[in-house]
């Protein structure tokens, strides 16, 4: 993975954020980094046909779906180029119901 700030980031399809999560404290760093990779397709003359995001344990997948709902509400023009499709969480079983129970005391 290369960081979004080096020279390897210029040719580089991974971005990583680096002011936090995706669906908090990076939030606005989300929506310039698919920018950014879609100014690396458009100058390879190539297009992404998925972009995929890979959070941290602890994101919540409803932010993510928010920013993306904002960003359509507010006429941000990076949404005449890109869709939210497919939200997929994975669950780790052998933890879940405790940390769910946990939550409801």
């Amino acid at each position: 993975s290369a960081g979004a700030g080096g020279s390897t980031a210029e040719m580089a399809d991974t971005i990583e954020l680096q002011n936090g999560c995706a669906c908090c404290t990076a939030s606005d760093e989300l929506l310039d980094s698919i920018d950014r990779l879609l100014s690396l397709s458009a100058r390879r003359g190539e297009r992404y046909d998925r972009i995929i995001m890979e959070t941290s344990g602890v994101a919540e997948p409803q932010a993510i779906r928010d920013k993306f709902n904002d960003a359509i509400a507010y006429h941000d023009p990076i949404m005449d180029l890109v869709t939210l499709d497919t939200l997929v969480t994975v669950v780790d079983t052998s933890a879940f119901l405790q940390e769910y129970e946990s939550r409801d005391a």
